[in-house]
């Protein structure tokens, strides 16, 4: 017995299935085997997945291959589908937060002139943005601004208020609260 690690799994019947436990199960086992064959190596790099199972996450389910343009004009990305959206239907809702609306048009255009100060700031491709705003239309303005400059939102939480707000985090290079 001593080669043998023993252990045993309960869990809430009305959370799991069976079948779910013994995926869990084959999981810890995975990580278990790893840790085993070397004891040096840091857990959080030890995958947990089979094989098979691996393939099927990474391979067989994430077969989303598009097509589209690069560039930040690019018809797949998702400020130019509203922008694509503004030019054929401007008086369509696109987006309702709070009991007030924005069109594809007047959406486009606030987001826009977003884009313009964030020009003006020197925010731009390759860059993250903080935004500090509550669920609303002006966040979904601020995150397609930022989309528009070739930059990357990077959502904050005003609730959660790290020491030395409003400073940003070092990998983030530019906030907007």
């Amino acid at each position: 017995m001593r080669d043998r690690l023993v252990g045993s799994l309960t869990y809430a019947t009305a959370l799991f299935t069976g079948e779910t436990v013994v995926r869990f199960e084959t999981y810890l086992q995975q990580v278990l085997a790893a840790m085993a064959a070397d004891e040096a190596q840091v857990v959080d790099r030890i995958g947990m997945l089979p094989a098979a199972e691996r393939q099927q996450v990474l391979e067989t389910w994430n077969t989303t291959t598009t097509t589209t343009t690069a560039g930040p004009e690019a018809p797949g990305v998702v400020h130019g589908l509203v922008e694509a959206q503004a030019v054929a239907r401007p008086d369509a809702i696109a987006v309702v937060a709070e009991g007030q609306a924005l069109s594809y048009g007047a959406l486009n255009a606030r987001a826009t002139r977003w884009r313009a100060c964030c020009a003006r700031r020197a925010w731009g491709p390759d860059q993250r943005v903080a935004l500090c705003l509550e669920r609303s239309l002006e966040l979904v303005v601020g995150i397609l601004a930022v989309l528009k400059a070739g930059g990357a939102y990077v959502p904050l939480d005003r609730r959660i208020r790290p020491s030395g707000w409003p400073s940003c985090s070092p990998t983030v290079s530019r906030c907007w609260c």
